[in-house]
Order: C-alpha cells, then structure tokens, then sequence
C-alpha cells in the first residue's frame, strides 16, 4: 500500500486553454473510447454567489498535475436547498481505490449541501448507498413527497426518455446533515490518502 498526496480542487468557471479538464473527460468519462463526447461544464457565475462548481482530485507526478477524479455540484435553479451531482469521473487506471467515494464526500460537504441527487445507472446502486444515497423508487408515501419535488421527477422523466437506448438510469437522493455543511469557499487542500492501486 502507498501513501499519495492528492490535492483537491475548486473551479468555478473551469475554461482555459489548453483545457486538461476536457481531456481528462474525452479520456475517461464515455464507456466507448470511439466517442469522444465530454460533459457540460460549469458557465461563469453570476455575482458572488457560487452555484455550479467543479471538484477535481489531482496528484503531482513526475512534476506534472495529473487529474485523478472530476465532478460537477450544481444548485437546482427550482430550489437552491437541491443539488444537482453529475459528471463523476474517476480516471480509468485510478478506479476502485476509493476515490469516487472520497471525492463526493469531501465535495458535499465543501459545498453547503441540503439534499443531494443524482441520476445513475443500476450497476452503481451499491456505491451510492453506501455513501447515504436512497434510490428514490424505494421511498414510499410521505417520505417519497417530502424529499422528491415535482420537478425532480419531471426532470428525472425527461433525462430517462433521451436516454432510452443506454442503461435504465436511477434517481437518487440524499440528506445532508447541517453539520456537514460547508461554506462552499475552498482553497486546494491536501488530501493523503493510503491506496492500494497506487504502485507507480
């Protein structure tokens, strides 16, 4: 097992050239290498009020920054209290150590988060349950009401008919407790992490 220093980071309007965001995406985020297609990135915020946030895991390596895991957090523009998670994005030679996990922990709670949801594919159920996700399906009556507005399902309903010849994608949603809540101000930070695929 190694130990590495990983750095995580806050863009708010992560466009520059050259861009090794977008290459990080065109590298790792679609499942057929043929498709070099990219997520949307956060547009340039108004005022001082931060909604739309990348947060990235780098780690130096060879004097060089390398991306290790991507993710967008963005306010719902129905009701700032629901955050929109998407884009998770861990490098294909970085996977299953951990970092997924680590990267959306630390984030949420960066990110003054009341209730977090996320659309996923069923094969990644057991990963968002254990970070405190509920898929929204299971929740019943009063529960379903009170934590699911109308126009998350709405919208739940209109990703899930666009993508109808990939994967069934699930709604899932989760609480934040208010001690986890952060002031959504971060200055890069340095993360160790002891991982078992870090062997270079």
């Amino acid at each position: 097992h190694h130990r590495r220093e990983i750095t995580l980071k806050q863009y708010h309007h992560p466009y520059y050239n050259p861009n090794p965001l977008l290459d990080f995406y065109r590298t790792n985020f679609h499942e057929r290498p043929s498709k070099k297609l990219v997520p949307s990135l956060p547009k340039k915020a108004n005022g001082e009020k931060i909604s739309d946030v990348m947060y990235i895991l780098t780690s130096s390596h060879q004097d060089q920054d390398e991306i290790m895991a991507a993710l967008r957090l963005s306010k719902s523009k129905n009701d700032e209290k629901y955050t929109f998670l998407r884009s998770l994005c861990v490098a294909i030679k970085y996977r299953r150590c951990g970092l997924a996990s680590r990267l959306v922990q630390e984030s949420l709670q960066n990110f003054d988060v009341h209730y977090c949801y996320c659309f996923a594919s069923p094969d990644l159920a057991h990963f968002y349950q254990k970070l405190g996700f509920t898929l929204a399906s299971s929740m019943q009556g009063e529960a379903q009401s009170k934590f699911i507005p109308r126009w998350m399902v709405n919208s739940y309903e209109s990703m899930a008919n666009r993508n109808r010849n990939r994967k069934e994608l699930k709604l899932y949603i989760k609480q934040e407790p208010a001690s986890h809540r952060g002031a959504n101000i971060l200055m890069a930070r340095k993360i160790s992490l002891r991982l078992s695929c870090f062997n270079t």
